[in-house]
């Protein structure tokens, strides 16, 4: 079977508007790392991540409580960014601590981010 064969029996079965609002979010949840540094707060990212987006709501995790302070003084900006990506999804967001055992994602979700384990330790503030 080829390529385009694939592809046309997909779209029977996945409406093309669905698979457009799949890719957005995908780009919502990746565009952290840049939406972060864009707002003042590059080192954020390598301690924080986008967590959810629920009922218009952004979740984002912080493995630090004085993450979630510098992240708060950025709110207004953060919205505003997130909300040009998603203008019709997005009404808040919201911080909380991530869960104990959760406390890697944020820095393996980001890669390469410039972070050793040494830094990973550091108090932010």
């Amino acid at each position: 079977m080829n390529v385009q064969r694939i592809g046309g029996l997909l779209e029977a079965f996945i409406d093309k508007e669905v698979l457009q609002k799949a890719g957005t979010y995908s780009q919502l949840f990746s565009s952290w790392e840049r939406v972060s540094t864009k707002c003042g707060l590059p080192a954020a990212a390598a301690h924080s991540r986008i967590a959810a987006l629920e009922r218009g709501i952004l979740l984002v995790e912080a493995d630090h409580p004085g993450w979630i302070q510098l992240l708060q003084t950025k709110q207004r900006e953060l919205l505003d960014e997130f909300s040009r990506l998603l203008p019709d999804e997005i009404r808040g967001i919201s911080f909380r601590l991530m869960r104990s055992g959760n406390t890697e994602s944020a820095h393996e979700n980001q890669g390469s981010a410039g972070t050793n384990e040494a830094e990973k330790t550091k108090n932010p503030l």
